[in-house]
């Protein structure tokens, strides 16, 4: 019986340590949508720099939409953060969302 239990722990324990692997945080892009513009900002927990890039897309009240690009280098465990102002004047924004992925640098 303690030949079994031992040999079972022993198993648990081999597959454990052979895939055990280093937990990978990416970067968290998020954009929130004011009514003059969209705030865009990444953060880096992770102990690397990463490349991030892709489009933001951005909802006006009228119907209408633009889309502004982002692309930039986030350092290991900092933060970016940009602003992209409204280009229509007449029109509040109403929603926006991001497609941004980011890579090991």
């Amino acid at each position: 019986m303690a030949k079994t239990i031992l040999l079972i722990f022993s198993i648990f324990l081999i597959n454990q340590l052979s895939f055990a692997q280093e937990k990978v945080i990416r970067p968290w892009p998020r954009v929130i949508a004011w009514s003059n513009g969209v705030d865009l900002t990444i953060d880096n927990y992770d102990t690397q720099d990463y490349s991030c890039s892709g489009p933001i897309y951005i909802r006006y009240d009228g119907g209408a939409s633009d889309v502004e690009f982002y692309s930039g280098i986030v350092r290991a465990r900092s933060s970016e953060r940009r602003y992209y102002y409204s280009r229509r004047s007449d029109q509040r924004v109403q929603s926006a969302y991001e497609s941004i992925f980011c890579y090991p640098r």
